[in-house]
């Protein structure tokens, strides 16, 4: 991700995390009890707005690898 600017970079992790729960047919909720945060953090995330903890503990619940250009 170079180059990009950190609104950038997290509207790309949003983007993971949002496909990430789709791929496992989950709700926020079930994300958020198994990353064991809220509903309204996975949320946040899923916008873009989410923090580095709140990201890294949602894409580790959902197997996402944030890091991994997939284009």
């Amino acid at each position: 991700m170079p180059n990009q600017t950190a609104a950038e970079v997290q509207g790309a992790w949003a983007e993971k995390l949002r496909v990430g729960r789709a791929r496992l047919d989950l709700n926020q909720a079930a994300v958020a009890e198994k990353a064991k945060v809220t509903a309204a953090t996975v949320s946040r995330a899923e916008s873009g707005q989410g923090s580095l903890d709140s990201f890294l503990a949602i894409a580790d619940a959902l197997d996402v690898d944030l890091l991994k250009d997939d284009s």
